[in-house]
């Protein structure tokens, strides 16, 4: 499972909403979204992190060495990019922590939606 950096990724900005027509499996009407501690996350066994889409960067590390070289500054960037960076500044911004499933919601901190429900009712969603 991948969890994402950064709080707005390109992948919402063209799945969210309600829109006229068929209702398709990769829309999101109403997207709810989890913030997870970031250090207990990445100090799970099996966690992992890329430095942008895993299916594009085809490549994962879990070293501290190498999360402290990963490109913060482009991963949250969020102004319009200059063209000469415009295609790192996207990949970067779809940066991952990629997490074994099922992840518990122990490091839970925030969650953000339309309707957000109560902690103990969210807690009990697995």
């Amino acid at each position: 499972m991948g969890l994402n950096f950064r709080p707005r990724t390109p992948d919402m900005w063209f799945r969210e909403g309600v829109l006229p027509g068929t209702p398709s499996p990769d829309r999101l009407p109403v997207p709810v979204c989890l913030l997870f501690d970031l250090e207990s996350t990445i100090c799970l066994p099996a966690a992992r992190f890329t430095s942008g889409d895993p299916q594009v960067v085809k490549r994962s590390s879990a070293t501290s060495g190498a999360l402290a070289e990963l490109p913060f500054e482009l991963i949250y960037h969020d102004e319009a990019p200059k063209p000469a960076e415009k295609d790192e500044v996207l990949r970067s911004r779809r940066a991952q922590v990629l997490v074994p499933s099922p992840l518990t919601l122990e490091s839970l901190q925030a969650r953000s939606g339309a309707a957000v429900t109560p902690r103990r009712r969210t807690l009990r969603i697995n």
